[in-house]
């Protein structure tokens, strides 16, 4: 037969060390930090320098599959860039770059709607 566990005499403990002894406490401040209305020391006045603007549609393995999603892409003058070598070697499927971010988001509005949704702006 079966013998049951007691259900009473059963304590739960944590050691020291293990992964539960961890505590974590927050504190909160008691007042809202003031906004600063100057820029740290060191910033340059003027605007933001980003890096380039492009729409990237994805990392592909193959060859084959990033021809076939610059293919869905024809309308934003896609380019394959190829990087790695070997098993390593990737295919990354991108347009651009664009001179503004409506470019961009007009760009990223075209292969939403050629189908590749999975399409995103990045800044590089």
């Amino acid at each position: 037969g079966l013998i049951a566990a007691p259900q009473s005499g059963v304590t739960q403990e944590t050691l020291p060390g293990a992964p539960g002894a961890l505590r974590r406490s927050v504190a909160l401040p008691d007042a809202t930090p003031p906004i600063e209305t100057q820029a740290p020391a060191g910033a340059q006045a003027g605007p933001p320098s980003p890096g380039q603007i492009w729409l990237r549609a994805g990392t592909f393995g193959q060859i084959g599959f990033a021809r076939l999603q610059a293919n869905r892409l024809v309308v934003v003058a896609p380019r394959i860039e190829r990087s790695g070598t070997g098993r390593a070697e990737t295919f990354t499927v991108r347009a651009g770059p664009y001179a503004t971010p409506a470019k961009a988001d007009t760009a990223l509005d075209q292969a939403v709607s050629a189908g590749v949704t999975d399409a995103r702006i990045v800044v590089e």
